[in-house]
């Protein structure tokens, strides 16, 4: 909690300083944020004395041991701090009167975080159709926050049209998440599948808000609590009198503990991991799981695994085995720029080291793979100027401009992170076996999918979103119309991050993506310079473009060196395949792709069905909804972008698909 709290301040301009016994913990937040650093007993005066306490505004103590935060706080309030806070975790404290005696020791406020969380824990399991519910204003107003289903009754209206009929509101809608962008919503604005809307309701219309998000509501009943930690004991002694809860811990002194302390909850001392056990205990006839052992990574996967409780632990195991790291939403070394994205993963696997990335500019660098020879010596020469620049690259650890942008950031000596398509234990493409071995030792390997998890064509348009949301700016070297790289290209549009393109001979199909892009408005680059210079007054302490090369041009004067130049021959075809224009190639790639729709699955000839002419993507939706009565997002964008790579749609600009 300490390392979370010093990181976040300081990212808001606030100086901070951390005490701590532990040298190792003290140096892995110091290299996470721009702290000073205390080695140190806390509740020592020596200590604190050391920190400059006496000088600070605001103490938080948040050690593991509430009596230590108490001492802590006293303390540091005698030697002169403004304000004190202390982390508790009984809640004998908290009553009014106790409270007053606090106050009177020196400490301003008392904070119990697993209170919190239960609470929060408590109102989601009564509304299990919203994401996010939260009371204010003494309970006379709540905030709730859904994501609109295709079957939501609210999707295509105007705003102006969700309000009650009666005289004075019931609720009002205060903001819109939409591909990653904010809204602040006007009375014409309209509601979109997969928007997610915040709402303000009074207490009594909040169910009829529910209602409107197209999920059905779940009465929870049953409730089984896989882990006796701080947060599961106050979920558990909230709701014992109204709900059935079952409460699993592998501890048995602690299960026995727990059955003193709760009296209307069953509590079951047997192993999580043991699958049989848990369906033993009645898991499928449960109506909400909560995972809340002391591990956030056994917590999200148990969640998220199809209820096999053993799987969790043998990945667990397996990472611990081969140095494999996992980071959650909730870990300090997880990127801010991820939590932005729409669809932000849960849970990340990574080998090698996980730099400061919200501290450093990331360039994705990204284009077909099969390159030209001049593209795939433009990309290397590129990966190394930004390395060499300060610049992190990053890519798709694919064949061809992947391949040659983290060979290229690696020949500088710079560093390169890899995003993948599988698992972290799988190496794919085979013939990158060495490069990803050296990226794992001298840069980062990133996946979100587990370990085990086979390369899979449906796996690399859906990373993309994480590739481009990591970087400020994605560029794309070669790509054809049909490239896996624009699909990349369009992530890092919606996300609000900027594109860069690579032009190229508009006879050549590997330039046609490229200048497309441009003619959409990606600027165009061609060198690293040209990329960095949008970045270097923003980060004067991380880029430095005065290190890349300088070479003559046709005149004789000094410029950066390019990957591209106007005296540079075009992009030569390659050998046996004529170059045709762009409406010749998309009938011959049509021609060739239309007798394939035998190897399409059938969820995605069903929605291919769906699309004879050009449509947008909400309206293929309710295409797809009429035809099947029903329409996962996920699975109709996994979909979409499985017909693109395959040649049988084409996005057009304004989001819209036209079949070939």
């Amino acid at each position: 909690m300490g390392s979370h709290l010093a990181t976040m301040l300081s990212g808001n301009g606030h100086d901070i300083t951390v005490i701590d016994r532990d040298a190792k913990a003290l140096e892995e937040v110091g290299t996470l944020a721009d702290i000073i650093t205390v080695e140190g007993d806390s509740t020592t005066f020596e200590a604190l004395r050391k920190a400059s306490t006496r000088k600070c505004d605001l103490f938080i103590a948040v050690n593991h041991t509430e009596n230590d935060n108490i001492v802590a706080a006293v303390i540091a309030k005698q030697l002169g701090a403004r304000k004190t806070i202390a982390r508790i975790d009984n809640n004998e404290y908290l009553e009014p009167n106790n409270k007053e005696i606090f106050i009177e020791m020196g400490i301003d406020y008392l904070f119990y975080p697993e209170k919190v969380a239960a609470a929060e824990v408590v109102d989601l399991l009564g509304h299990t159709s919203t994401t996010e519910y939260v009371d204010f204003s003494g309970g006379r107003l709540s905030l709730s926050v859904f994501k609109l289903e295709p079957t939501s009754p609210l999707v295509g209206r105007e705003l102006a049209g969700f309000s009650d009929s009666d005289a004075e509101l019931s609720y009002r809608t205060v903001a819109i998440t939409r591909d990653g962008r904010t809204i602040i919503p006007h009375a014409e604005e309209r509601f979109e599948e997969g928007d997610t809307i915040y709402v303000i309701a009074r207490q009594d219309a909040v169910r009829e808000v529910n209602d409107l998000s197209g999920q059905s509501h779940i009465e929870v009943k049953n409730l089984m609590i896989l882990g006796g930690s701080r947060i599961g004991v106050q979920v558990a002694s909230e709701l014992q009198n109204e709900v059935n809860i079952k409460l699993i811990d592998y501890n048995a002194e602690k299960a026995y503990r727990l059955a003193e302390l709760l009296d209307k909850t069953l509590i079951i001392n047997v192993d999580g991991r043991n699958t049989e056990a848990m369906l033993e205990e009645g898991l499928p006839n449960m109506d909400a799981f909560l995972a809340v052992t002391g591990r956030s990574e056994t917590n999200i996967l148990a969640a998220l695994l199809d209820r096999d409780l053993s799987l969790p632990q043998r990945i667990l195991e397996y990472c611990e085995r081969v140095n494999v790291g996992i980071m959650t939403a909730a870990s300090m070394v997880y990127p801010e720029r991820l939590r932005s994205i729409h669809g932000k993963p849960l849970l990340l696997y990574y080998r090698g080291r996980v730099p400061n990335i919200d501290d450093n500019v990331l360039i994705a660098c990204v284009g077909t793979r099969r390159c030209s020879p001049a593209g795939s010596a433009a990309a290397k020469r590129l990966g190394a100027e930004l390395a060499r620049a300060g610049a992190i690259v990053v890519s798709g650890m694919a064949l061809g401009i992947d391949t040659a942008a983290h060979e290229g950031a690696l020949s500088a000596g710079g560093h390169t992170i890899a995003v993948l398509g599988c698992g972290i234990d799988r190496v794919y493409p085979p013939e990158n076996r060495r490069l990803m071995d050296e990226i794992a030792e001298r840069g980062t390997l990133i996946t979100e999918y587990a370990p085990g998890s086979d390369p899979d064509g449906k796996h690399f348009p859906i990373r993309n979103r994480i590739l481009s949301g990591l970087c400020q700016g994605t560029v794309v070297v070669e790509a054809d119309l049909y490239s896996g790289s624009l699909i990349t290209a369009r992530a890092a549009r919606g996300q609000g991050r900027d594109l860069f393109a690579f032009p190229g001979n508009p006879q050549d199909r590997r330039a046609q993506g490229t200048n497309t892009l441009i003619r959409e408005g990606a600027k165009l680059v061609t060198c690293a310079a040209d990329i960095l210079g949008e970045y270097e007054l923003l980060y004067p302490h991380r880029i430095f473009t005065e290190r890349i090369p300088r070479v003559p041009d046709a005149r004789g004067t000094q410029r950066r060196s390019s990957a591209f130049r106007r005296t540079e021959k075009p992009f030569p075809a390659e050998k046996g395949r004529e170059i045709l224009p762009d409406k010749t190639a998309d009938k011959t790639k049509a021609s060739r792709r239309s007798a394939d729709t035998g190897a399409l699955g059938e969820w995605e000839r069903t929605v291919l069905s769906c699309i004879p002419e050009t449509m947008s993507a909400e309206e293929i939706a309710a295409a797809v909804c009429r035809r099947t009565g029903a329409c996962d997002t996920g699975a109709l964008l996994g979909a979409l972008t499985m017909l693109e790579l395959g040649g049988f749609l084409l996005a057009e600009p304004g989001g819209n698909y036209r079949p070939l």
